[in-house]
C-alpha cells in the first residue's frame, strides 16, 4: 500500500503458510498458520531490496501452538522486492 492506502501490489506467500484443515489447526495433517496467529510484522531491509513479515506463532505442521510468551521460534518471511519472490530456506 502507499501513503494513502491504496494498494500498489501483492507478494507471493509460500504454500507452508496456507491454512488447510480444521478449524483449530490442531488435527494431525494441518498445515499452514493457525487461526488469527497470521502475519504480525512487516520490515524493509536498509537497502530496500527485501521484505520480510513474521508470523505470531508457528505454524501448525511445526506442532502446537505456543503458549505466551511464545517458547518456540517463529517464521521469518522474506521477499525479493524485485523479484516477487520468496527468498531460500523460508
Amino acid at each position: 500500500m502507499n501513503l494513502n492506502g491504496i494498494r500498489v501490489r501483492d507478494f507471493s506467500v509460500p504454500a507452508r503458510y496456507d491454512p488447510s484443515g480444521s478449524a483449530t489447526g490442531l488435527a494431525s495433517g494441518d498445515k499452514g498458520i493457525y487461526n488469527n496467529l497470521a502475519r504480525e510484522t512487516v520490515a524493509l531491509s536498509i537497502s530496500g531490496q527485501t521484505l520480510c513479515t513474521a508470523t505470531e506463532n508457528a505454524l501448525a505442521q511445526d506442532g502446537p501452538p505456543a503458549s505466551s510468551p511464545p517458547s518456540r521460534p517463529r517464521p521469518v518471511h522474506p521477499v525479493s522486492r524485485a523479484r516477487n519472490q520468496s527468498r531460500a530456506g523460508t
